[in-house]
Formats: structure tokens, sequence, C-alpha cells
């Protein structure tokens, strides 16, 4: 079975200015890892008649707290190790 990791990742190079506050602040983008591939995941805006989506906050922070901080490219590959060539099997269905 293929693990499911949720990752988030504030982008350096685009930034958009809170309404509330008037703070600039940076882009998120959310990812899912499945396998070894990285799937880009936007929270979709739903307006209803007022042109409004008041639960879209709500479920960007979901989607905050549950994910993970992407690792940058660059500590990505010095953490990068040679695969072993072994197969682990800890789910413990295999008495051998």
């Amino acid at each position: 079975m293929a693990q499911v990791e949720l990752f988030k990742r504030k982008e350096r190079k685009g930034k958009y200015t809170d309404k509330k506050t008037g703070e600039e602040k940076p882009f998120t983008n959310f990812f899912v890892k499945c396998g070894d591939e990285l799937i880009p995941v936007e929270v979709k805006y739903f307006e209803n008649e007022e042109g409004k989506d008041p639960r879209y906050s709500a479920r960007r922070a979901v989607m905050s707290a549950f994910s993970a901080m992407l690792p940058d490219r660059e500590e990505q590959a010095k953490g990068k190790k040679n695969a072993s060539g072994k197969v682990v099997d800890n789910d413990g269905d295999n008495p051998f």
C-alpha cells in the first residue's frame, strides 16, 4: 500500500495583501505526495449567492494544520540516500 502525505510550501516569490489586516503575506501551496509523485492541491472557493465562501478560510486552516512543511530541494538532495536493495516488511503479517 502506498503512503500518502500532505505537504505545504510558503512561496518566496508571490505575495498577497490580507484584506482584514493590510499585511503582506506569502502564498501557501499544498501538495499530496503519493509514492514519489508530488501532486498540487488547490483549496476550492465555492461562491454563494452573495459571492462569498464563508467556509473557505476554515478549509484552508484544516489543510494547513494537517500538512507538514515541504523540504527545500537542496535539503532533499543532501538527505537523499542510495537504495539498499532490501525490502522491509514491518506490518507483522509475514511469519517468515
